[in-house]
């Protein structure tokens, strides 16, 4: 009779390597998703960095397109006054006719 009682008693809780595995598992899971987590941060901030440097040089081209045409396509700009008609007129860039009148000049620049 005493062996019936041995098997019908039932064992309650974990056993000390169940507990063991278990936190083990856990342990790797958690490291898993930090580190995954970690290189998620790092390609977002990476990423950002370089969204902002193209619209920096993005800004930067569109100056200079705007720069570039509003340039006024001539050969004689080497020299000019800003003064074309009179003393008081100066508004710091080239008018017909403001050219300083040099060989280079009226030859059609440079070239």
């Amino acid at each position: 009779m005493s062996k019936r009682l041995v098997f019908r008693i039932r064992q309650e809780g974990f056993t000390l390597v169940e507990l063991l595995v278990a936190v083990t598992l856990a342990m790797i899971l958690s490291g898993s998703i930090a580190f995954v987590a970690m290189q998620t941060q790092k390609i977002y901030s990476y990423s950002v960095a370089k969204v902002d440097l193209f619209s920096r040089i993005r800004y930067a081209f569109t100056l200079m397109e705007n720069e570039v045409s509003r340039m006024v396509n001539t050969c004689d700009l080497e020299f000019f006054r800003d003064q074309k008609s009179h003393e008081t007129k100066s508004n710091n860039h080239w008018d017909p006719g403001e050219e300083v009148r040099t060989p280079v000049n009226t030859a059609g620049g440079w070239g």
